[in-house]
């Protein structure tokens, strides 16, 4: 919880890259990194699954909501 909270502090100057291998956005700073998903990646998880003939997908989903 704690590494999610901070990411979203640096996100401002964090960098962000795409990873070609798995397919989905990564933000760096220095040696903390948090990989997530983006409208491009959903869409690459779909065409993967339409490709292999899968019958559906199966999502976490993680909300967090400050109290």
């Amino acid at each position: 919880m704690l590494f999610f909270l901070s990411s979203l502090l640096i996100y401002e100057t964090a960098g962000q890259e795409w990873d070609p291998e798995s397919r989905v956005p990564y933000m760096y700073k220095d040696d903390q990194w948090v990989g997530y998903d983006d409208i491009q990646s959903f869409i690459e998880k779909g065409n993967y699954i339409k490709n292999k003939g899968y019958a559906g997908a199966m999502v976490w989903l993680f909300l967090f909501i400050p109290v």
